[in-house]
């Protein structure tokens, strides 16, 4: 043999021992269901199946896109009944350095193409679970552990159905949680147990029962999460086994809560939904018309999770209870609504809310009867309140008594109409309908006047008549409060009523004495404890006894006139005249008209006429008019005088000639009065012989008035005054001196003498007061301005500087020593010779008017 040719078969030999050794290995690059995928590209592989050797090629091989090549062998007619543990693959390696490709034999283990092709999840109940596999079964199944939550578990037992090495079964324990099964210590399979699921989940008050299946028993590992948010765990689970869980959680809301549930890890594998509905305690009672009523309960949202408002409905009998909201916002427990009307008690309330309508309804009744208020006309009471039942089957109770004549119920139940006997008297009251009765309601019986009598205008007796007009309380000899009272009359009162046995204070009558008054239909308020009633009191008419003369005043006399002037009225001679004063009720005094004349006379009191008397007049005198010492026409006032009778008049003794009616209306006397003086003359009248007289009324002449008074110098002498009302006897004072010898010249003019001064130093320069006194009445508006007829006062002239030998003062008073001599004595001389020609004369015609008036004033 050639030497090359040993060197070429030595270098294979060589090849040939490193590729066994460190030749790259054909493993499973992939597996699909029974294909399987192998890298290196095998182009057979061999194993024995039943007892026979199968040589099989691959069905395919590819070219990845690195340019690595996998060959595909199919073994899906070799899995029934597979017991081999090894495969060997035929692989083609080429060898460059010989030219030459070499077969090489690799061996791959079963286990890399051993599958778990179908395992269903194990309940937590446990059991034999029979599961698909190929591959598994080499002589037996070639399972070294598996792991229950990490805990090994050795009691697995897998058997083979003897037919079909696919089909297996394997004893799994009551558990939860993950398992995990090592194969030939080459691949671990994890699966679990069974995930929960959910048939069906029923929430009661707060606890929700959930069937269905694989909940396991232990409560510890139940996770249970509502709306993805909420997590309940721990005590909340109140008991689990494998096909029910119970656990509860505070639910708020009326809506579908989402529920999922985890044991021990393996969670639900879809949200399971379930309603949580209204649910109801109770509910408050409305009056029968309907009204706000309040439903407590929980998850009475009136809006939901996510803010938005819910559609929430009300029914009470199938009717809706409207504007339904929560009392409080946010606070889910109560609702409140406004009832329906409605007259049945005992009916079902039901709350939906997004259409979950509560399961157990509430029982709604209307609340029992209540009275607010009573009302009466006469003896017609109406009640009003609430719930007050309908006519045929509501009752009214008063005072224990029971009445059920009830005449009239309002549609909305809350008033109702019912005569009570005339026996009634206040105290309590109550309605009672459907077995329900209202509370005890205090009410008082209005007294009903149906006639008063008349009083007597100074008040007197009077009976009330009607009915309620009870004396004392209820079945008591308790006197009530008992008034009258009148707006009409000023301080009307009627008390000091009569006393009445309480057994026989039927109510009919009362009997009281009436204050003053007057008039017909005066309106009276009788009260009885707290409740009142109007009626019409007359009095009795005026009458009258007679009707006289009192100087100008007529006085009437009778019953029955009232206390107040202002009521009264005289209708006399046609025309109707005011009262001027009314004394006891039984006087009246008026005006007598000056023009009136003698006839019937009657009054009216508040509008109530009196009968008739005739009224006789007589002439009265009640004045004068003012008239001067000279006499003339004198007026005398007075009332009534008759122009066709014959008058006498005589004033202080003198007579009044020509007296005659002066005017139409009969209230003037005229006559020709002489000349006279003085005052408190008696006035006498006689009218057709009768005397008239008046004894408050005596005459004065006017008293004097001084108008302007002549003067004089310092040397006095005769002054002549003028002015009215002058006589005898006459004096005159000027100052504070008197005028001697007051001649009288007429009536309007008199004369007198003023004592001289020393000088006419002493001679007052200021006005003086000159006054005339004429049979002791002295001059009115005194005359004020008289001066003496002075020549101007020196003056002074002012001192002069002192000469050498004398003081000015000196010069001048000698001056004067010479310089008034000088002056005076002449003009004393003229003055002295001019006063006696004057006096002569004055004193000569002062005799002749002497003789002149003596006659004219002597009394």
């Amino acid at each position: 043999m050639k030497l090359n040719t040993i060197i070429k078969i030595s270098i294979v030999l060589i090849l040939f021992f490193i590729n066994i050794v460190f030749s790259k290995t054909t493993v499973l690059a992939k597996l699909e269901g029974t294909k399987a995928y192998f890298t290196e590209k095998p182009y057979y592989v061999n194993f024995t199946y039943e007892g026979k050797v199968v040589s099989m090629p691959p069905v395919s091989v590819i070219t990845n896109p690195d340019n690595t090549t996998w060959s595909a062998f199919e073994f899906k007619d070799y899995t029934k009944k597979w017991k081999e543990s090894t495969l060997y693959f035929l692989v083609l390696v080429w060898y460059p350095e010989i030219n030459m490709s070499v077969n090489i034999t690799q061996r791959v283990g079963i286990e890399t193409i051993a599958q778990i092709t179908n395992y269903p999840l194990p309940k937590t109940t446990g059991q034999a679970l029979k599961f698909n596999a190929n591959f598994f079964y080499a002589n037996k199944p070639v399972l070294n552990y598996i792991y229950i939550n990490d805990v090994q578990y050795n009691g697995y037992n897998i058997t083979a159905n003897p037919n079909d090495y696919t089909d297996l079964t394997m004893i799994i324990p009551p558990g939860y949680g993950n398992i995990s099964m090592l194969h030939s210590f080459f691949k671990w399979y994890n699966v679990t147990y069974a995930p929960p699921t959910v048939s069906q989940a029923v929430e009661n008050n707060n606890l929700v029962t959930v069937t269905g299946d694989n909940f396991y028993i232990d409560p510890k590992v139940v996770v249970v999460t509502l709306d993805s948010t909420t997590t309940v765990q721990g005590d909340a689970i109140k008991s689990t086994d494998h096909q029910k869980l119970v656990f509860g959680n505070e639910f708020t809301y009326t809506d579908q809560n989402k529920l999922s549930i985890s044991i021990g890890g393996v969670n639900s594998v879809k949200d399971f939904s379930f309603p949580t509905y209204p649910s109801l305690l109770n509910s408050t009672s409305s009056p029968n018309k309907g009204g706000l009523i309040t439903i407590t309960g929980k998850r009475l949202n009136a809006k939901r999770k996510n803010g938005d408002p819910s559609v929430i409905k009300v029914t009470i009998d199938g009717k809706p209870c409207t504007d339904v909201k929560n009392i409080i916002d946010g606070d889910f427990g109560s609702i409140s609504c406004n009832a329906p009307f409605g007259i049945k008690d005992g009916l079902d309330v039901f709350v939906e809310i997004d259409s979950l309508k509560s399961a157990v309804p509430i029982k709604f009744s209307f609340s029992p009867p209540v009275i607010t208020s009573v009302s009466q006309s006469d003896d017609v009471f109406t009640i009003f309140g609430e719930s007050l039942g309908v006519v045929g089957q509501s009752k009214v109770i008063v005072n224990g008594q029971e009445y059920t004549n009830v005449d009239k119920i309002s549609d909305q139940l809350d008033s109702l109409t019912i005569k009570l006997p005339k026996s009634v008297q206040s105290g309590v009251m109550q309605v009672t309908w459907n077995a329900k009765q209202s509370p005890v309601f205090e009410f008082n019986v209005k007294p009903m006047i149906t006639s008063i009598t008349n009083s007597t205008s100074l008040g007197s007796k009077i009976t009330i008549s009607g009915f309620y007009l009870f004396q004392h309380k209820f079945n008591s000899t308790e006197p009530l409060n008992i008034t009258m009272s009148s707006p009409a009359i000023s301080g009307f009162q009627c008390g000091q009523q009569d006393a009445v046995d309480a057994q026989v204070d039927n109510g009919t009558t009362l009997v009281c004495t009436a204050g003053p008054g007057v008039g017909l239909n005066n309106k009276v308020t009788l009260t009885i404890d707290s409740l009142s009633n109007t009626g019409l009191l007359s009095y009795q008419a005026p009458t009258l006894d007679n009707a006289h003369q009192d100087v100008t005043d007529g006085v009437i006399s009778g019953t029955n006139f009232g206390f107040n002037k202002d009521l009264i009225q005289i209708l006399f001679a046609g025309k109707v005249y005011p009262a001027t004063a009314v004394q006891n009720h039984t006087i009246v005094r008026f005006d007598i008209p000056k023009s009136s004349v003698p006839g019937p006379i009657s009054i009216k009191v508040a509008g109530q006429p009196s009968g008739q008397v005739f009224f006789s007049l007589s002439p009265v005198l009640s004045g004068y008019s003012n008239i001067t010492t000279e006499g003339g026409l004198f007026i005398i006032q007075g009332l009534f005088f008759n122009k066709s009778s014959v008058f006498n008049v005589t004033v202080g003794g003198k007579e009044c000639t020509n007296a005659k009616v002066h005017n139409d209306n009969n209230s003037l006397l005229e006559c020709i009065l002489k000349s006279g003086t003085g005052a408190n003359h008696t006035i006498h009248v006689t009218m057709d012989g009768k005397e008239i007289s008046n004894s408050n009324i005596t005459f004065a002449y006017d008293r004097p008035t001084v108008l302007a008074v002549s003067k004089v110098n310092e040397t006095g002498g005769i002054i002549t005054i003028t002015g009215t009302s002058f006589g005898t006897p006459i004096s005159v004072t000027v100052g504070d001196r008197p005028c001697h010898d007051a001649t009288l010249i007429n009536s309007n003019t008199t004369t007198c003498i003023l004592d001289p001064y020393p000088s006419v130093e002493a001679t007052p320069r200021e006005d003086l007061t000159v006054l005339v006194t004429v049979d002791n009445l002295v001059s009115s508006g005194s005359f004020n301005n008289f001066k003496y007829d002075l020549p101007p006062p020196i003056i002074t002239k002012p001192s002069e500087p002192e000469s050498n030998s004398e003081t000015s003062s000196e010069a001048y008073n000698r001056k004067l020593k010479w310089l008034i001599p000088a002056i005076i004595i002449p003009i004393a001389a003229f003055i002295v010779a001019t006063a006696l020609i004057t006096i002569l004369f004055v004193l000569k015609r002062q005799k002749r008017l002497r003789q002149e008036n003596s006659k004219d004033f002597k009394n």
